[in-house]
This record gives structure tokens, sequence and C-alpha cells, in this order.
């Protein structure tokens, strides 16, 4: 017996006569066997023709990935916020005409009634463009939701449609199911504890802003949150701790400011709370809180004056 034999596994050139290819081990071909002739060789492809060939199929290959990449669903804005507080106050759905919002840190003075709308054609019509915007939006999320039930960020941003919507008590559910999904992400209690103090639950609003702080103790949201919860209590000594803490996270914030003076008055430190009315007169941007807090700093003056 006389050539070689060439290994099917390896290619190794072994000759004729051995059993087994000295390299990988693999059983070796019978030297008689006829070896089938390379595809190229059967069909009669040159080498050109060859090189032609891979290269087609090269660029098929890519332009296929491309394609699959610009059409891959990608999900939104993951990065988890707590909804503003404006849009958390809820309103009632469908309302042409909307009353404003009560401030979150009440004064003695009352806020004047808003005149009514001298074109209310208009208004209306945005109204329900709005709505329709709303429903729309939150229809989709709940597609979304249908097909990934368990996204807390889909959840959150459902909750936050909903909330604008007036549909407060179905917000909360959603924000609830985003806190468990994801219970270390301070952004979603933010938003629960907010809704909860709407429904007028306001022990659970508490848990959920200390949470919040015990997750991010720098937080202004938090804090000044957790302080209102606390006002609303009646825990005015308390507030005040968290109102004096969101105040050094944020000494621009001005509802810190205006609830830390609040709670101030409640516990009968005048002096202070006069001296902090003052300071948020100076960071307030709302021409209707500056003018209710003057009006109560002068109720408060012309009482003080009549004690002594």
């Amino acid at each position: 017996m006389s050539g070689f034999v060439v290994c099917r596994k390896c290619g190794t050139r072994i000759k004729a006569g051995r059993g087994h290819c000295l390299k990988c081990f693999e059983p070796l071909p019978d030297p008689e066997e006829s070896i089938a002739p390379p595809l190229s060789e059967s069909l009669g492809l040159s080498r050109n023709t060859q090189v032609a060939v891979w290269a087609g199929a090269t660029f098929a290959a890519m332009l296929l990935g491309f394609m699959i990449w610009q059409t891959w669903p990608t999900r939104g804005d993951d990065v988890a916020q707590p909804a503003d507080p404006a849009i958390v106050a809820a309103a009632p759905p469908r309302a042409p005409a909307p009353e404003p919002a009560a401030s979150d840190a009440p004064v003695a003075a009352s806020r004047p009634a808003s005149e009514p709308s001298s074109s209310d054609t208009p208004v209306a019509a945005s109204a329900a463009a709005a709505d329709s915007n709303l429903e729309a939006t939150r229809a989709d999320y709940e597609q979304k939701l249908g097909a990934d039930p368990k996204d807390p960020v889909l959840l959150n941003k459902l909750g936050e449609v909903l909330v604008r919507m007036g549909r407060v008590d179905e917000a909360a559910g959603r924000f609830a199911r985003a806190v468990a999904l994801q219970p270390m992400e301070p952004a979603y209690r933010i938003n629960l504890a907010r809704v909860a103090g709407e429904l007028g639950q306001t022990d659970r609003s508490i848990d959920q802003f200390r949470e919040a702080v015990r997750l991010r103790p720098q937080d202004y949201d938090a804090l000044n949150g957790l302080g209102l919860a606390l006002q609303k209590k009646g825990q005015d000594v308390a507030a005040i701790a968290e109102f004096t803490k969101a105040r050094k996270a944020n000494s621009a914030g001005p509802e810190a400011v205006l609830g830390l003076a609040t709670s101030l008055e409640k516990v009968g430190r005048i002096d202070e709370a006069v001296e902090v009315f003052h300071e948020y007169l100076e960071i307030a941007t709302s021409t209707a809180e500056i003018a209710r807090v003057k009006a109560h700093l002068a109720l408060l003056s012309r009482d003080r004056s009549q004690v002594k």
C-alpha cells in the first residue's frame, strides 16, 4: 500500500496505511475511496466567479444585519423620574376650565377665585384635544404592558398619564406595582406617595416618602414631600426637620421654605416663621403666592402688635 491520505477533520496529510490521524486521532479514510471534488469544481466555477459569489453573500449578510438593527424595537426613556407635583394634583376629568390646584403648603390667607374665561369655545376645544391625546397615550402604554406586564418603567409612565386624566385611584395601583417590581427605585415611591396623599392615605404617603428618603437621603422631592405629608398629619415638629433637610439639599426650592415657615408658625415659633416667610418672598416665582404670603405676613404683624 503506498501514497497518502488526507484527514477529513484536520486536513493533515498522512501516509497511507495508518488507521488514525497522527494529529487529531480521527479515523483515516480508505486510500482506495474516491474523494468528492469541491463544490466549486463540481459546478465548474472559476476562481473569479467564486470570489464574486463570496462577496455577494457577504454583502447580503451585512445588509440583512443592518435592516434588523434599524427595525429592532427600542424602549424609550428608561430613566425613572418622579412625576411633577403639578401633574399629580388630581383634576376633574374632561373639565373645559379646570380650577387651579391648591398649594401643598397652605397659608392662612385664601386664594381668590379665578375669573371666568372670555373665550370658552377655544378652551373647550383645547381641553378636548388634550383629553384625546392622553387617551391615545394611555391606550398605547396599556398595549405595551399587555406584551410586557412586568415592566416597571411602563407602569410608572402609565400611572403618570392616569393622574393627568384625573384617574388617581387607578394611577396608585400602577405606581404600587412598579414599586413592587423595582423597590429600590425612589422615583416610583415618590409618585406612589403623592397619589396616596391625594387619596387621603396620609400614613401610606408618609411611609413611601420615608422609604424614598432612605434610598436617596439628599433627594429634595422626597424630603419636601415627606415634610408636607407630616404637616398634613399634624406632625409639624417632625415636618420642620424634613423641610430643613430639603432646604440644605436645594436652597433655591421655594416649596420647602414655604412649608418650613408654615410649620414653624403652627408650633408657635412666630418670629422664626416670619423670617422664613420673608426668605420665601425672595425666591418665590408665583405672583399669586407672593401676594398671599404678603397678606398673611400683614396679618401676623397685626396680631403680634396687638399681643404686645
